[in-house]
């Protein structure tokens, strides 16, 4: 399963609404369908490593969240697997997982079990302009383009 969780909404929207007032929406649309990209590359990589049957049960996906920067987001990226994938063995050896909670079925509050975790890359997808020095990395976004840009560009 492919996921983009935003986890403040209304900060997501206050974005939103500023990439249409100054006809930007195009640009920010273009750096968000990069997640979706990111998450799908994950579930084939998971496809890839451990079959169709244990891929069907992963989430992969990007979670966005506020940065401090103004008109910004802050990214992770990530895939859960159920305990029972791979195996338990697998687990100890390869040192690449947390534990966190899951639910199987979210309808059944006792059905909790517990899911493994890769974390992948994060960063920021960082909105640049005048108010930034167009990206020179001064205040108040303090990120670095390596030319004068205008808009959302994702940084690592």
């Amino acid at each position: 399963m492919i996921k983009i969780e935003v986890r403040d909404g209304k900060h997501f929207l206050e974005v939103y609404r500023f990439a249409q007032r100054t006809e930007q929406l195009a640009k920010l649309q273009a750096e968000l369908a990069y997640f979706m990209l990111l998450a799908a590359l994950d579930e084939d990589a998971m496809l890839k490593k451990y079959g169709e049957e244990i891929a069907r049960e992963c989430i992969c996906k990007v979670v966005i969240s506020p940065d401090f920067a103004p008109y910004s987001f802050f990214w992770q990226e990530s895939v859960e697997l159920p305990e029972m994938y791979p195996a338990e063995e697998e687990y100890k050896s390869s040192g690449e997982f947390t534990t966190i909670p899951w639910r199987a079925d979210t309808s059944q509050p006792d059905n909790k079990q517990e899911a493994r975790v890769i974390s992948g890359i994060h960063g920021g997808l960082i909105y640049h302009g005048p108010h930034d020095g167009f990206g020179d990395g001064g205040s108040p976004s303090f990120s670095v383009s390596l030319s004068k840009s205008q808009g959302w560009s994702i940084h690592t």
